[in-house]
């Protein structure tokens, strides 16, 4: 029976070294994939912030280009209003001429 217990022992040892040698590979690939994840969230972190600061850029363009698009209705308007003032200014007023009495010519 002795032998059978050692034949046993060892089949148990084979199969624990093998189980602790597969814990361990999955323990150095969990610590690979904790890294890769760390630097996928820190690249994460780094693209948000420049999101957020395009946006901010993109805010600030589009106020710029309201105060723009504000500027230039209003000197649309002030031109339509100079063309009407001087389109009116233009076209001399009617005036009748004055009637003048005509007088009878006398006979000479």
């Amino acid at each position: 029976m002795s032998k059978k217990k050692l034949l046993i022992i060892g089949i148990g040892l084979v199969v624990l070294i093998i189980a602790a040698g597969v814990a361990y590979q999955n323990y150095e690939y969990a610590r690979l994939a904790k890294k890769q994840v760390d630097t996928l969230s820190a690249t994460i972190r780094q693209k948000d912030i420049r999101i957020m600061d395009l946006t901010k850029e993109a805010k600030a363009k589009d106020d710029e280009l309201s105060s723009v698009k504000a500027e230039l209705d209003n000197l649309k308007k002030v031109i339509e209003d100079l063309k009407t003032r001087i389109n009116s200014a233009s076209e001399p007023p009617a005036i009748q001429a004055p009637q003048v009495p005509q007088t009878p010519q006398t006979a000479n």
